[in-house]
């Protein structure tokens, strides 16, 4: 099934993460919740970073209202991307902080929205 192994790779994403010293929270959907949330809020050495968890065949799967968010993300300058891998989000997350240049690094790492 499809949401386990997003679940998966979601708490392997977190507990990597964890390791590298990043602060992030897996967000729990429900009914009170904003829909079109990340699945992980992360804060990297002082930027915001959203990352959205799915399974390499369901990569640009997203929904119409995942885009938007990541799109308010973008434009109040975080970072929203999508993973597929604890190894993809580790290297989004050594390239900034190799990057001083935050603008620069959400330019190579973001990816286009797509319309629906």
């Amino acid at each position: 099934m499809t949401t386990q192994r997003e679940s998966k790779i979601s708490r392997a994403i977190t507990t990597s993460l964890r390791q590298e010293g990043v602060f992030c929270f897996k967000v729990h959907g429900g009914p009170m919740m904003m829909v079109g949330l990340p699945d992980i809020i992360a804060c990297v050495d002082g930027r915001f970073v959203a990352f959205e968890t799915k399974v390499p065949e369901k990569r640009k799967n997203t929904s119409v209202a995942q885009d938007r968010i990541h799109g308010l993300i973008r434009q109040a300058g975080g970072v929203a991307v999508v993973v597929c891998s604890a190894k993809e989000a580790l290297g989004i997350v050594h390239e900034l902080r190799l990057s001083k240049d935050h603008a620069a690094v959400r330019a190579i790492i973001q990816e286009p929205l797509d319309d629906h």
